[in-house]
């Protein structure tokens, strides 16, 4: 289920998918960078999990490791079989057989999403910068583009990109809250599906939402 943000072609802004991403070979330490939005998490989470791996205010390859597996665990006892995948940049994802409904994603990723969020995006900007900043850099650093380049640059690049979102809010009181998100989903995915997308190209002639490799490394890991 490894999906890039708006990086890679679109920015959608209504998502009911859970970010399961990691790798697997460093820990995330903070150093203050995420200490507002730890004390947030700490603050609004009820989840025993949640605050136990947060008290330090770091989540360690182990603690991600154990997310996914209570994750995998609870999809597993639910009827969804899924396994963790590492993917040709060391990154590793939840690779699920099937959709898995939302009600049940909901219930499975409870413990589990904040979490895995958090150290995905501790991993790929563990200073918390801008995270165009960060791929600029990137796109430097390996000569993908001219030294000058800076996230403004990449921000007015994708200033003309189509965003998606939904119509409406679902009421998650109301009885029909899943079908609702349902619904919601498979009109933005139709949205997507009939919209052309402009070819973005990068100073230097690279496309930035194209299949080029080393592009797409530097979005699947901004520190490479």
């Amino acid at each position: 289920m490894m999906v890039r943000k708006l990086e890679t072609s679109i920015l959608v802004l209504f998502s009911a998918c859970v970010l399961l991403a990691g790798c697997a070979s460093h820990d995330n330490e903070t150093e203050g960078a995420y200490s507002a939005e730890i004390a947030q998490l700490l603050d609004e989470n009820s989840s025993t999990f949640v605050k136990n791996v947060l008290a330090d205010r770091n989540i360690s390859d182990e603690e991600a490791e154990e997310a996914r597996s209570k994750y995998i665990s609870c999809l597993s006892e639910n009827g969804y079989e899924t396994q963790v995948i590492t993917d040709q940049y060391g990154i590793k994802q939840i690779d699920t057989v099937g959709d898995v409904p939302l009600q049940v994603e909901d219930k499975c990723s409870v413990d589990t999403r904040d979490v895995l969020s958090l150290y995905d995006r501790m991993r790929e900007n563990p200073q918390n910068e801008d995270l165009d900043d960060v791929l600029a850099a990137c796109f430097v650093r390996h000569d993908l583009v001219p030294k000058d380049f800076t996230g403004k640059d990449l921000k007015t690049l994708q200033a003309d990109l189509p965003t998606f979102s939904a119509d409406n809010q679902c009421d998650k009181n109301a009885q029909d809250y899943y079908q609702c998100l349902e619904a919601q989903n498979a009109k933005i995915n139709e949205k997507i599906a009939n919209s052309e997308v402009p070819t973005i190209i990068l100073p230097g002639g690279r496309e930035l939402n194209g299949n080029d490799p080393e592009i797409s490394h530097c979005q699947a890991d901004p520190q490479w």
